[in-house]
């Protein structure tokens, strides 16, 4: 499996390590460490939103993931992480959610716009790899 290389314009350069990747310390011109977070997967992640009123959907989400990161750890990224689960009704994430039953996004967009966040509402369990071929991450 080729793995990415450190280029001049990556996402992670910053000006503190402005010679390499600022997360994994990688010079330009080398591999990314296997572990760095700029290297990502394609996914798909189920969401399941359990509102107030006793409504349930059910939808499948398709992300990038940290590619090192194990079913636990995205997982845990999402349901007990800093992640907030409000961040789902961005539009970018918008585009890559599938819901089952009809009427979800209207749903959450009350909830959402009446100021009460998500977390609590949305829970997110890993459903599989989509694409593992390591890439820089879009997101």
């Amino acid at each position: 499996m080729s793995w990415p290389t450190v280029l001049p314009n990556d996402g992670g350069l910053r000006e503190l390590r402005p010679g390499g990747c600022f997360y994994c310390d990688a010079p330009i011109g080398h591999a990314h460490a296997l572990d760095c977070v700029t290297i990502v997967k394609r996914i798909a992640i189920t969401v399941t939103a359990t509102l107030p009123d006793g409504r349930t959907f059910r939808g499948t989400w398709e992300l990038e993931a940290v590619h090192a990161w194990s079913t636990e750890r995205i997982e845990a990224h999402h349901n007990e992480g800093t992640w907030c689960a409000s961040n789902l009704c961005s539009a970018y994430e918008r585009e890559h959610v599938t819901w089952r039953e009809p009427g979800a996004w209207d749903a959450l967009d009350a909830i959402h716009t009446s100021g009460r966040c998500l977390c609590g509402l949305l829970v997110f369990r890993f459903e599989r790899v989509l694409d593992d071929t390591p890439r820089r991450g879009t997101s």
